[in-house]
């Protein structure tokens, strides 16, 4: 059974998510209004369903309207129940409309994160994570969070928190003796690896892997 989490703890999407989500379908049904209502004229001259060829546009778009509606009621409860959660031991991903789904991810299995923006989530200053751990496939990932806002301190978060997670898992048990520079041997490999996996995500964000640590202690201070 998993454990429980600590409710004021837990995160949400950012709300700007939902421009995204609601933003291309919105689009989309806007296209094909705007199709519709220069065509039906020409092809229903004499009306549809009793409605006059210079009543279309408001017919269509009442229809589109009433196709709309549940979709984007859908959208708002999906992203009222896409919520994470970050302890000092794991990642908590839970989401679902109908059915909840729950995704553990232990801190010290995790392997990459890697970040993907679209052209959306750029002009909303938005950003997707994917979370690989030790056991899923190149490419795959263990767990998504879409729609974060300010993602740079959050990659920086997790990462940190990571590399303490994997510290602790470090310590052997009492009977198995380690000597100290076996133990700081592998404190800095660990260091080596969690540093590498940083500046690795920011170069590809085309920022320096300092600044939110810069920004957390200015906050701080």
């Amino acid at each position: 059974m998993a454990d429980p989490l600590d409710e004021s703890e837990i995160r949400h999407l950012d709300p700007k998510v939902r421009i995204i989500w609601e933003g291309g379908v919105a689009l989309l049904a806007l296209v094909v209004w705007l199709i519709l209502s220069s065509l039906a004229p020409v092809f229903f001259t004499e009306g549809i369903l009793g409605v006059p060829p210079s009543l279309y546009a408001a017919l269509f778009l009442v229809i589109m309207l009433l196709l709309l509606a549940p979709y984007a009621a859908w959208m708002e409860l999906d992203y009222r129940n896409y919520k994470y959660y970050i302890s000092d031991k794991e990642i908590v991903i839970r989401k679902g409309v109908l059915q909840t789904e729950r995704i553990d991810i232990p801190l010290e299995k995790v392997q990459d994160v890697h970040v993907l923006r679209t052209l959306p989530e750029k002009i909303l200053d938005l950003a997707t994570l994917k979370i690989e751990t030790a056991g899923t496939r190149s490419g795959h990932a263990e767990g998504v969070l879409p729609g974060v806002g300010n993602y740079k301190v959050l990659i920086d978060e997790i990462l940190e928190k990571v590399e303490q997670a994997r510290m602790t898992h470090m310590r052997k048990p009492e009977d198995e003796k380690i000597s100290a520079d076996d133990l700081l041997r592998e404190i800095t490999a660990l260091r080596a690896e969690i540093k590498e996996m940083r500046d690795e995500r920011y170069k590809n964000l085309g920022v320096d892997s300092t600044s939110p640590r810069k920004a957390k202690s200015a906050k701080n201070s």
